[in-house]
């Protein structure tokens, strides 16, 4: 089954107000379950708009997405979220931690949204925490860990609901070589040991480098 198909992606928008309005497109792209892609492009190329239309973030202005064979809705908010809660996980650059909650809560606030809630899903979050070496610090707040163990943080919050699908935008933008070795070698393994495929969007030839399939991005092409 596939993790993701696109087809005919559309996005109009201005990056700057009075500026002109330019497209983002992705005509066709197809991820198998397990698989993992990176997208290469500059900054400022739409690649983050990119993973905020598949992840159902933003609307696009026309084309199709499905998530785990699920079509992702235009409209209908409340069962676009769903879908997203329950068939993709998102590793943001900046993390997107909810800072009033310990660790063990963001992760038990995404299954809740998703509605995986009960002891299946209480083993499963803890068997993360420990496989992420997070376990020992479940009880602390985001600002009380290290910028790797937030990284981790995201990860479980990302997988804590097996998704079929993980999306990570620049990964390894502020890391040094070790660390971002280190965090992309991480990505990758647990993605693999939960079955997930792996979408990176990335302008990091370090990231680039390690990964199996890379795809260019077109650049922006003016509005019509």
């Amino acid at each position: 089954m596939l993790a993701l198909r696109v087809r005919d992606l559309v996005k109009r928008h201005s990056a700057t107000a009075g500026a002109a309005p330019v497209e983002i497109r992705l005509d066709a792209l197809d991820l198998e379950a397990g698989a993992q892609l990176a997208l290469r492009g500059p900054s400022g190329c739409g690649k983050t708009t990119l993973l905020h239309l598949i992840a159902g973030i933003l609307r696009p202005d026309s084309g199709e997405i499905h998530l785990a064979g699920e079509l992702l809705p235009a409209t209908a908010e409340n069962t676009r979220d769903r879908l997203r809660a329950r068939h993709l996980g998102y590793v943001f650059q900046t993390f997107n931690l909810l800072q009033g909650f310990t660790v063990r809560e963001n992760l038990q606030l995404a299954q809740r949204f998703a509605g995986r809630e009960g002891t299946e899903a209480d083993a499963h979050r803890e068997r993360l925490l420990a496989e992420l070496g997070l376990a020992p610090f479940a009880h602390r707040l985001p600002a009380r860990l290290s910028h790797g163990q937030q990284q981790r943080v995201a990860l479980a919050r990302a997988l804590v609901n097996r998704p079929a699908l993980v999306l990570a935008d620049e990964p390894t933008a502020s890391l040094d070589d070790a660390h971002a070795a280190a965090a992309l070698s991480l990505l990758r393994e647990v993605c693999v040991s939960h079955g997930a495929a792996l979408l990176l969007a990335t302008h990091d030839e370090r990231a680039l480098r390690a990964f199996p399939a890379v795809r260019d991005l077109k650049p922006l092409a003016p509005a019509a």
